[in-house]
């Protein structure tokens, strides 16, 4: 099937959306450290066919899946507009549309499984699975993932120009310098341009001309759906519930902790607590959730009480909102790592305090022995109970400028005798 051919099947917007993933060919960092390298993300599509309107996208560093394809699915129905702004981008409404489709077209692999065909089923479409190794099928997202590539990916620093390296070329992955965000930055604004901004005058019709519709993606799909050439959205609640990966959350008093999914016993992933004033209001107790989550965007993150509702990333430090679940993840198993090899050090550093405390505490006791034979007389307990209140005065005059109206008094009648104590082991 020809791309000339596949312009002229669809009618309608969201009739139709042809889906595929491909590798970004990058070698990023990791949002930590610039010193720590990365794989390469992958990037999930969902286009317009007839117009190439990129109505939604996946990068994630997840393999392709089930769950990328439906974070995609997800992600052309929802708002973009927090989305964006995430990573440093201003839009409107208008400025990336949302649609979801009657029929999606994609490859036999990510979307042909049980779970795929349900997530169909609930948004009232079909999935129509292309042959396998047979890139005519859907011919207008593979020349999307071209386009993608050669505008951003491969004009990116480090990039792995979707080749294997050869014997005696320079190792990409040595010079890797950007990070997931500024990545994401940069392929977001070239998404927006090609929607909103390049000139397709080859893709309007004669009516569009005839009322004066301006060459670019964008105006030809409003133009659509002004004319009624649109097809019914499906309810996006419905998408989180289904097309969002599930996490396990537990529920504490200052929110719900995120469990490491790594980790073979149960444990939190430091710091990753979620919470908003509905949530604070509710007090509920200690109990088990299931925590719709975009691994890629886990700043915000849904849970089903009483309907699906928002909670967000309770942290302070901007960067580690930005930072995908992968990142976080990382960081715990370095901080554990740094515990293990830091175990030493703390024995260490115990032994030489627990030796000091022992050294001062015996040299302190053969100088207490020494006062004790000075004196005329052994004190008894009582008398070396008695009088703490005035030798505190005096002590505290001579260590602290906090004095007692009476400690420079106090402080007259010690230095007036010559032992600095009496016998009954207290100043008089």
């Amino acid at each position: 099937m020809r791309a000339g051919l596949n312009r002229g099947r669809n009618l309608a917007v969201g009739q139709e959306g042809q889906m595929d993933a491909t590798p970004c060919d990058q070698s990023l960092v990791s949002m930590a450290s610039r010193l720590i390298s990365v794989q390469s993300p992958y990037r999930t599509e969902i286009i317009e066919p007839t117009i190439g309107y990129v109505f939604g996208l996946h990068i994630g560093f997840e393999n392709p899946s089930m769950t990328t394809a439906s974070l995609n699915l997800l992600h052309a129905a929802d708002s973009k507009v927090e989305f964006c702004k995430r990573f440093g981008i201003e839009i409107s409404e208008e400025q990336w549309l949302c649609r979801s489709f009657r029929r999606i077209r994609v490859d036999n692999g990510e979307m042909k499984s049980q779970l795929g065909l349900a997530t169909a089923e609930e948004m009232q479409a079909t999935a129509d699975f292309c042959a396998a190794y047979f890139w005519q099928g859907k011919p207008m997202i593979e020349s999307r993932n071209q386009v993608g590539h050669v505008r951003v990916d491969h004009k990116m620093p480090a990039s792995t120009k979707g080749k294997q390296r050869e014997r005696g070329e320079p190792d990409p992955i040595l010079g890797s310098l950007l990070n997931f965000e500024e990545y994401m930055h940069m392929y977001l604004k070239e998404v927006l341009w090609y929607n909103n901004e390049e000139l397709v005058p080859n893709l309007l019709t004669v009516e569009m001309r005839s009322d004066n519709v301006r060459p670019t993606r964008a105006s030809i799909i409003n133009w659509m759906i002004e004319k009624g050439y649109e097809s019914s959205p499906t309810d996006v609640e419905q998408l989180r519930v289904r097309c969002l990966p599930k996490f396990k959350g537990i529920s504490c008093p200052d929110g719900i902790h995120i469990i490491d999914p790594t980790r073979s016993k149960e444990a939190f992933i430091p710091k990753m607590i979620y919470n908003s004033e509905w949530l604070r209001s509710q007090r509920i107790r200690k109990r088990n959730f299931d925590i719709h989550m975009n691994p890629s965007l886990p700043a915000e993150v849904w849970v089903n009480i009483g309907g699906l509702k928002p909670l967000h990333l309770q942290v302070q430090d901007p960067y580690l909102l930005k930072m995908p679940l992968l990142d976080w993840v990382g960081i715990s198993i370095d901080d554990r790592k740094t515990l293990r090899n830091g175990t030493q050090l703390d024995q260490e550093h115990e032994s030489s305090k627990l030796s000091t405390i022992a050294r001062m505490a015996a040299d302190a006791k053969d100088e207490k022995k020494v006062e004790l034979k000075n004196l005329p007389k052994k004190p008894t307990k009582t008398a070396a109970r008695r009088g703490r209140r005035k030798n505190t005065e005096v002590e505290k005059g001579l260590t602290t400028t906090l004095h007692h109206p009476r400690s420079m008094e106090y402080i007259q009648l010690a230095a007036n005798r010559a032992d600095g104590a009496s016998s009954e082991g207290h100043f008089p």
